[in-house]
């Protein structure tokens, strides 16, 4: 089958259709790349849909098999997190996601009305300020906090950071970028805020030996290994290897090989945190990438902050924020 956008959204409303005899569901809506237009990264993609329901769900993500390379990412919420649905203006991560969400189903316009407050003022410069201030504190704690000893866990603190950090600028035009395309998305970021050098600085914080940049495939294999011996959480679930995978080949096959490395580590360090047989290759990876040095990476990430503290608040100034 030829996958197309529209083939996408009626596999969403297929979804929405075979759950909507569930009386405790409230609300539906897509999300997502989907929605902003461009899903496919080498082929693979994924159709963010998101169920509402009067009481917390049995079980809060799932990932539902499409064809190929092509999955549902299920993210199942308790009507509570919509509570109180003003707060979504300033939120930099189900903000965005609400500000573009289409909706599939809303009988009773619950979603309707979270939605029309989540939209009011967001796109306000003073709005946009605090989202993406918020960011830049969560990112500085963490930080702040970051041990340099190479293990999983304190790579997981950095690698979260240095995402966080990514999305100040995106979080101001209403965006937030995925972990498959971080690095690859990024440069549009950057000219949101109208900063120059902060990619080179990305890049620099999260890669510190570029030569993996030319033996970067042959760490594919042990990836997806470690990720399917993994006691895996949805978020890297056998059907989203795939759906990682095939945009990692893509960035390589493009010449643009280390944008696979935030999508690479982030996955393969969530599954050795989560009980892959052996962590062992993903010491040779870290090592091979610099990644492990956290000491450097923590000073390259202090800097990638401090210049996006000052690109922001130029930002702010310009557009009447402070």
């Amino acid at each position: 089958m030829r996958l197309t956008v529209e083939k996408l959204f009626s596999f969403a409303h297929k979804l929405v259709e075979s759950r909507q005899r569930d009386v405790r569901l409230l609300a539906a809506y897509l999300t997502g790349s989907l929605v902003d237009g461009n899903p496919f990264v080498g082929g693979a993609a994924d159709v963010d849909v998101v169920f509402i329901y009067n009481a917390a769900p049995e079980v809060e993500r799932e990932a539902l098999p499409l064809f190929g390379a092509v999955h549902l990412d299920v993210h199942n919420h308790d009507r509570a997190v919509y509570e109180p649905p003003r707060r979504f203006r300033t939120e930099p991560w189900l903000g965005p996601a609400l500000f573009i969400a289409r909706p599939l189903y809303d009988p009773q316009h619950f979603l309707d009305f979270v939605q029309a407050a989540a939209r009011s003022r967001f796109r306000d410069a003073d709005v946009a300020y605090r989202r993406a201030q918020s960011l830049l504190e969560s990112a500085r704690r963490r930080w702040f906090d970051l041990p340099t000893e190479p293990m999983p866990s304190n790579v997981a603190l950095f690698l979260e950071a240095v995402y966080e950090a990514a999305n100040i600028p995106a979080t101001l035009h209403g965006r937030a970028l995925s972990r498959r395309r971080l690095l690859a998305d990024f440069p549009q970021a950057e000219r949101w805020i109208g900063a120059d050098g902060l990619t080179a600085l990305l890049y620099r914080t999260l890669v510190r030996n570029v030569e993996i940049a030319e033996g970067i495939g042959e760490y594919f294999p042990l990836w997806e290994a470690a990720l399917s011996a993994a006691q895996t959480p949805p978020e890297i679930a056998p059907l989203r290897i795939p759906y990682f995978r095939n945009a990692m080949q893509a960035y390589v096959s493009a010449g643009a090989p280390l944008q696979a490395v935030y999508p690479m580590v982030y996955t393969w360090t969530v599954a050795v945190l989560e009980g892959a047989s052996s962590d062992e290759n993903w010491q040779k990876f870290i090592a091979a990438s610099g990644i492990e040095d956290l000491a450097s990476g923590r000073a390259a990430l202090d800097s990638f902050l401090d210049a996006s503290e000052d690109a922001l608040e130029a930002w702010a100034r310009t557009h009447g924020a402070l």
